[in-house]
């Protein structure tokens, strides 16, 4: 015959609270009728580095959050240039990826400037550029931000 202390008494009801609040909020959003929907926002904003070796450098930092009641599966995160083109999507600081957002989950990727306008520039775009934050899902359903301007030359 198992004997429990008070502890484990405590444990086992705390676990028992925990499933029941669970449990209610799936009943309660079933109820509801409301089909549970993906969501993202998605900014961008400057940044600069103010540690290490990256000390002064320039980013421009995608955060992702989920302020939705589904969870959502980030495969791929970048910028959309030029009227959509997809842009510069390679390696850079941040989460990793894939990345699974719960809900009030978030996420950042930073890109260095520097590396965004060379690649720019090689593409033979000049100027003023209009940059697109976006996060792609699994189902490549893209979720983007308010554009931000960046100066090439």
């Amino acid at each position: 015959m198992a004997v429990f202390d008070s502890g484990d008494w405590i444990a086992i009801g705390m676990s028992g609270v925990a499933l029941v609040v669970t449990l209610g909020r799936e009943l309660r959003e079933r109820q509801s009728g409301r089909p549970r929907t993906p969501r993202l926002k998605v900014r961008v904003s400057g940044t600069v580095s103010v540690t290490g070796h990256d000390l002064g450098r320039e980013y421009l930092t995608i955060t992702a959050t989920n302020p939705g009641d589904a969870p959502v599966l980030v495969s791929s995160v970048g910028f959309l240039v030029d009227g959509g083109k997809l842009w510069w999507t390679g390696q850079f600081p941040g989460d990793s990826l894939p990345h699974r957002f719960e809900h009030q989950a978030s996420a950042k990727w930073h890109f260095p400037v520097e590396g965004l306008r060379a690649s720019l520039s090689d593409a033979g775009m000049a100027g003023t550029v209009e940059l697109v934050p976006f996060c792609a899902d699994q189902m490549e359903y893209v979720y983007r931000g308010r554009a931000t301007k960046l100066r090439i030359d």
